[in-house]
């Protein structure tokens, strides 16, 4: 069933990649939306250019938390919390580093002859 771990149900670690990339997402609008909300520019806005404020069900949802959650499941079915992206930037950023410490390390026996 659904609670064995490695589940094999198909394309199941890509939906959790979508939720995940997408509340992701949404948390980081949230925080540009608090940051806007405490600008004094905010303040001095007539009520009618104010942006929508989100229902309440959707306001009191802690995404720190449930992206927290999604990622411990997502680890449980599929055997890994990362996302595709995130493992492309985290190769991406390997590749980088290791090209960077080999121009180095080549540098410094070609100054040492």
């Amino acid at each position: 069933g659904l609670e064995s771990k490695g589940s094999n149900i198909p394309g199941s670690a890509e939906c959790f990649d979508v939720l995940i990339e997408t509340l992701q997402e949404r948390a980081a609008h949230r925080q540009t939306w608090k940051e806007r909300y405490r600008d004094d520019f905010y303040a001095s806005l007539p009520k009618e250019s104010e942006p929508m404020t989100p229902p309440s069900c959707l306001s009191e949802i802690d995404l720190v938390v449930l992206l927290s959650k999604l990622r411990k499941l997502k680890k449980k079915k599929c055997g890994q919390a990362e996302t595709k992206k995130e493992k492309r930037k985290i190769a991406s950023n390997w590749a980088s580093m290791k090209a960077s410490m080999s121009s180095k390390k080549s540098k410094k026996t070609t100054t040492r002859h």
